[in-house]
């Protein structure tokens, strides 16, 4: 399993994870909850509604996840409802896969989360009169790859929320002491209810739609997917990302963002040129990648914060150790830890003698969106003329990898 880049985007959607652990006593008296669905305006009736318990010490119960039907009025209930944070939203289905083979998926849309107080009945609403947004999704002039528009599952419009941050000068313990802190606080529980992810629906030739958008600031994210995906299953190949404000929902012309250019995400081939680069080292100096021209290079994307990188150790220690003193072959490993202290521990406590650099906070540094990585480890095999020979190396592969390319070349080389 890989470690994701934590974009903004990534940020917001831990927001909506379970929380680390509000539940309240078992002993204390059960809530309930009751509300109505709208859709367009008006209220809906036998549409599905969907509760999810967001307390991570009740997750697991059999009913952490509940629906309910509505009624002739688009009123629904949910009871016995223990005290803590659940969302709420509305049951509905859209289509994902490739532009060859599509498959309906089910997924709650207009979320709301709501705090369920001992003994207290909630009251809420669901897809509150708002307008409508729409849009287009377009390829940009040089795209070269055949896009899936449904290829991809992540396509919602999430509420714009103003999170407070971390005070400035704290250690990143203290700031993750500072967040765990916050999270129990009234102004987060405030926050929370302020937010809402809605489902966009999306066609097969880029057009776009979210219904019932209420005022408020919003961030929209589509991701497609690559045609060339096998088995019905698109690779992600891009995303569009957009901000938008709805102010007048008594406007019945739909909200138009117009054309929005998919950015694709970076994808190195075999045979495609290395991008250069120079970084700093994690002691002193820099490291070029043009200073090992002539070399094979294996340049490995980790940070200490990554277990499945630090799971690569041994195998890069094993590695380093049948052909570190080849002159024909290096190994760069580029952290991407937000402090030098950490790596600079763990490779003296490992023993790890390779070239090391220092590339930053992921979120500050461009070379891994260059090179394609949108999570660690990420291993890249270059050639002696500075093309890719292998990609996405893991395990026992990257020793394959090396002494392929090693053999090869010596099977080349004149007696």
């Amino acid at each position: 399993m890989k470690h994701i880049q934590p974009t903004a985007l990534l940020l917001l959607l831990l927001c909506i994870l379970p929380a680390t652990s509000h539940a309240a006593e078992d002993s204390q008296p059960l809530g309930r909850i009751e509300g109505i669905l709208y859709v367009g305006g008006a209220p809906a009736a036998e549409e599905q509604v969907t509760m999810t318990i967001q307390d991570a010490d009740l997750s697991t119960r059999s009913d952490a996840h509940r629906k309910a039907v509505t009624d002739s009025e688009g009123r629904f209930a949910f009871e016995d409802v223990p005290p803590c944070e659940v969302s709420i939203g509305h049951l509905v289905t859209y289509r994902v896969g490739t532009s060859r083979w599509y498959s309906p998926t089910s997924t709650a849309s207009h979320t709301r989360h709501v705090f369920i107080e001992p003994g207290r009945t909630a009251h809420v609403e669901i897809r509150r009169p708002g307008r409508r947004v729409v849009g287009r999704l377009v390829t940009p002039p040089d795209c070269n790859v055949a896009i899936a528009w449904r290829g991809a599952d992540a396509r919602r419009v999430y509420t714009h929320v103003d999170w407070p941050q971390p005070p400035s000068g704290l250690s990143k313990e203290e700031q993750q002491d500072w967040r765990e802190a916050f999270r129990h606080t009234e102004e987060w529980k405030r926050l929370k209810t302020q937010m809402t992810a809605i489902v966009v629906d999306l066609e097969e030739d880029g057009a776009f739609s979210v219904s019932d958008v209420p005022p408020g600031e919003y961030s929209l994210y589509i991701e497609v997917g690559d045609d060339e995906g096998t088995g019905g299953h698109a690779d992600v190949a891009g995303y569009a990302g957009h901000t938008f404000t709805v102010l007048d929902v008594g406007d019945s012309a739909p909200l138009d963002l117009g054309d929005l250019v998919v950015t694709l995400h970076v994808r190195l081939n075999p045979g495609d040129p290395a991008p250069q680069f120079t970084v700093p080292k994690l002691g002193e100096g820099q490291i070029a990648l043009a200073d090992y021209q002539g070399k094979y290079v294996l340049i490995d994307f980790w940070a200490t914060w990554c277990a499945p990188c630090r799971e690569e150790t041994p195998i890069l220690k094993q590695v380093h150790a049948k052909h570190g003193a080849d002159p024909r072959f290096v190994i760069v490993s580029l952290s991407l830890d937000s402090e030098k202290d950490a790596p600079a521990k763990y490779i003296e406590e490992e023993g790890l003698d390779w070239v090391q650099g220092f590339l930053g906070e992921w979120s500050k540094t461009d070379l891994p969106s260059r090179y394609g990585v949108r999570g660690i480890p990420s291993m890249f095999l270059i050639d002696p003329e500075g093309a890719i020979r292998a990609t996405n190396l893991r395990g026992p592969a990257i020793l394959d990898a090396v002494e392929a390319a090693l053999g090869a070349a010596s099977e080349r080389e004149p007696e």
